[in-house]
């Protein structure tokens, strides 16, 4: 299993800034968080032979290429609970390169921002890496086949001190 990590270099050892405080979140508790708040999950459709099965919450939505609107749709890749995988096809091997959107379509609350993004998996890249610093935690993952995976194995997150994370993801106006 491949570790990546995507922080800021002064992170490492450094306090948060005076009345903040950093929390490292597991992945899987910050995807159920960030789901229930709104924020979306999804592979990005290639072109219009492919549609998506299920919501735009990453909870189980999977990935369909459909050759003509006669044939049966095949599964190519699959989002569950946060986690991507593409799917084997019976086609000799063959590559696909998709992408996926985490954690868009939302901010994080007033005064929460995004420090490091820690990813675990195989064949997968940045195809936009989130804005560290900054309140907008999106960013999208080119996940490869005929195998790749990826995971959020951690976000670290930075925000008033004394408030727990979860509060990162609170809609605007519920505090």
């Amino acid at each position: 299993m491949i570790r990546f990590v995507v922080g800021f270099l002064l992170l490492a050892g450094a306090p948060a800034a005076a009345g903040q405080e950093t929390h490292r979140v597991p992945g899987a508790e910050a995807w159920r968080a960030a789901r229930a708040a709104g924020f979306e999950f999804h592979p990005v459709l290639p072109d219009d032979r492919f549609i998506l099965s299920g919501a735009r919450d990453g909870a189980a939505a999977t990935l369909k290429s459909c050759a003509s609107s006669h044939a049966p749709c095949e599964s190519e890749a699959r989002l569950v609970e946060g986690a991507i995988e593409i799917l084997p096809l019976d086609c000799g091997g063959c590559e696909r390169s998709l992408v996926f959107e985490l954690y868009a379509g939302r901010a994080l609350a007033e005064g929460w921002r995004i420090v490091e993004v820690e990813i675990v998996g195989r064949d997968w890249s940045f195809e936009r890496e989130p804005a560290r610093g900054t309140a907008d935690p999106a960013f999208a993952l080119r996940v490869d086949g005929p195998a790749g995976r990826a995971a959020v194995a951690a976000l670290t997150l930075e925000g008033p001190a004394g408030a727990p994370w979860t509060e990162a993801f609170a809609p605007p106006g519920s505090r």
